[in-house]
């Protein structure tokens, strides 16, 4: 478009972006560095946009926590994938299929302490593209 042969008034507002709520996760989360903790019992909301998001998570998982459990529940008709870190190095990948509650079975000697998990897309991102986890 050609600049116009005079001003034109406008107006710009700017306005923050709303802070996450209390159990929303926290970008950015795409890094063991960046983990959001979770924390027993309480159920976070979590996002993946744009399509390549990765949401990593840390459990902090102690000797008496021998195996524990975290729930992954993608919005319905949505599929997810996940992995953990392995105590050695590397990271386990795991796939599921849709709208199925996902429980991952994190354990010390496996996975050692945190416990990095990481939720990420199979499949393009949906307009929904929500999940919850909990660590039970």
């Amino acid at each position: 478009m050609p600049p116009a042969p005079h001003d034109i008034p406008y107006r710009l507002t700017v306005r923050p972006l709303r802070a996450p709520g209390p159990q929303e996760e926290r970008e950015p989360n795409n890094r063991p560095d960046q983990a959001n903790v979770l924390t027993r019992g309480v159920v976070l909301a979590g996002d993946l946009t744009p399509s390549d998001d990765e949401d990593v998570y840390r459990v902090h998982l102690d000797a008496t926590d021998a195996e524990d459990t975290v729930e992954v529940t993608p919005a319905k008709g949505w599929s997810l994938r996940w992995r953990w870190s392995l105590r050695r190095g590397g990271t386990w990948p795991r796939a599921r299929t849709r709208a199925e509650k996902i429980s991952l079975t994190v354990a010390t000697r496996r996975c050692g302490s945190p416990c990095h998990v990481t939720v990420l897309s199979s499949e393009p991102v949906p307009a929904d593209a929500a999940y919850t986890i909990v660590w039970k």
